[in-house]
């Protein structure tokens, strides 16, 4: 079985996420597709790296990567409409693994995919099909080191990103709700890949608490070697990835009380409580799929629990938390379900 990824070679989140199932399933070949702002990684003499210079691959392209692979991986994005069909004409088996807050189950590439993966249980109950399975997405707990969190937090971290489209990631809310706090020795980290807009920069030099660190990450889990709890309330995350890797480092994680971010009490309540403390949201808008609700958080009710938060003994709950990302998410849990699933659609 020859596995092939498409999706980009970059430090942005889909771009690791797509390394890391290119790396961990042997893949033999990638269709790169150029990200629009982050730099591409691959190396142009790389044969097994089959490079779009635009984000909607030409034919020729897409059928040079067919020619090397019996089965194709990707992330959902706007690429499978013109890559799917070319596949499937080919004889090439595609495995999409569909990012929720974008379904749309009227896209026509939907037809050519052989087999959705879902990645929450939230997209598994979401999507209307027949051909799907859920498997978490795997982190590398091999690569996120692990560093149990001692004594009382101090240092609060949120990881911005790129800031995705309009500010995804809650970045804005969590600065604005940090400005609340009581608890005058606390911090605030703030990591951006991105510039950041004026209303934060006026938020870093309004309150001497929270700092702003903007740089090109080499490595993802260095995201996660600082601090001391995790702040993450997205208004909207199809994987919850940043949760489950800050898990994996030892990070208490402070987060919403919605879908797919507490799936983690959900599903593995059989284990310890893997988030620090839930936080009250508030849906007041749509993404593009009518199911998943843009989430705003209740700044004053992350205000309280931040302090809340700065009371409690961080050891156990670092401890339950790396348990938790080593017996759910890990790639040594997840790699055999993935395997075998690609074999069945090759076989199909």
């Amino acid at each position: 079985m020859r596995i092939g990824v498409i999706g980009y070679q970059s430090r942005t989140g889909i771009g690791v996420m797509i390394n890391d199932f290119a790396e961990k399933l042997g893949a033999v070949a990638q269709l790169v597709i150029p990200h629009d702002t982050a730099e591409d990684l691959a190396p142009s003499n790389d044969r097994r790296m089959v490079h779009s210079n635009t984000w909607c691959p030409p034919r020729d392209v897409i059928a040079a990567f067919a020619g090397l692979v019996d089965v194709a991986i990707t992330v959902e994005s706007d690429w499978g409409g013109k890559v799917f069909p070319i596949l499937h004409d080919k004889g090439v088996k595609v495995v999409l693994l569909p990012m929720f807050e974008w379904w749309n189950p009227s896209l026509p590439m939907n037809r050519y995919v052989d087999l959705f993966i879902c990645t929450t249980m939230q997209c598994y109950k979401g999507i209307e099909l027949k051909n799907k399975v859920f498997i978490p997405c795997p982190i590398d707990t091999h690569k996120i080191k692990y560093r149990q969190r001692i004594g009382k937090p101090k240092w609060f971290i949120h990881n911005a990103g790129n800031m995705g489209i309009g500010g995804r990631k809650g970045t804005l809310e969590v600065m604005r709700a940090f400005t609340k706090v009581k608890n005058q020795t606390l911090k605030l980290w703030v990591n951006s890949q991105v510039d950041v807009s004026e209303e934060i920069e006026r938020i870093v030099e309004s309150d001497q608490r929270i700092s702003l660190n903007i740089k090109n990450f080499d490595n993802y889990e260095d995201l996660y070697e600082h601090g001391d709890v995790l702040i993450y309330t997205p208004h909207y995350d199809g994987q919850a990835l940043i949760s489950a890797e800050a898990m994996a480092a030892g990070l208490p994680v402070i987060t919403i009380n919605a879908a797919p971010m507490n799936e983690h009490w959900q599903i593995y309540k059989g284990l310890s409580a893997p988030m620090f403390v839930k936080v009250k949201s508030t849906e007041n808008a749509q993404t593009t799929n009518p199911k998943s609700l843009c989430l705003h958080v209740d700044e004053e009710a992350l205000a309280d629990t931040i302090d809340l938060a700065a009371s409690f003994r961080m050891e156990s709950y670092s401890e339950s938390n790396r348990e938790i990302a080593e017996t759910c998410f890990s790639w040594d849990v997840c790699l055999p379900f993935y395997e075998h699933y690609l074999e069945a659609v090759c076989e199909h």
